[in-house]
């Protein structure tokens, strides 16, 4: 899904001092389709008083859950799994398959385990 730029817009302005802002600018209708979908959003300017009320932004969301045991061993188990197809593409000279095997399948699973180790 692209973004409709007849419906949005993004700013990245990085300031001499270091900061930075990532500006959003979107049609009043546009914003009503995701305004309350992220617990991080915060209104800086709402002059017509459109939009509505949104509890204070948090960071909840955002926070790493503990996997349940099932969900440890599927991660595990299909790391161990397809980490043996790498090694079989490399001892090939096969390294197109072996990169793939390691940046779609076992890459994946290192990203979705390492927030648990933290």
């Amino acid at each position: 899904m692209g973004i409709d730029l007849d419906r949005s817009y993004g700013y990245l302005m990085l300031f001499t001092d270091g900061n930075r802002i990532d500006l959003h600018i979107q049609t009043k209708e546009c914003v009503m389709d995701s305004y309350v979908s992220d617990k991080l959003t915060i209104t800086l300017l709402d002059k017509d008083n459109c939009l509505p009320t949104i509890p204070e932004s948090t960071d909840i969301d955002y926070h790493v859950k503990r996997p349940t045991e099932s969900m440890f061993m599927d991660c595990c188990n299909d790391f161990w799994w397809c980490q043996q197809n790498v090694a079989k593409g490399i001892w090939r000279d096969e390294l197109p398959y072996a990169k793939s095997m390691f940046e779609s399948v076992v890459r994946h699973n290192i990203d979705i385990a390492i927030p648990w180790f933290n």
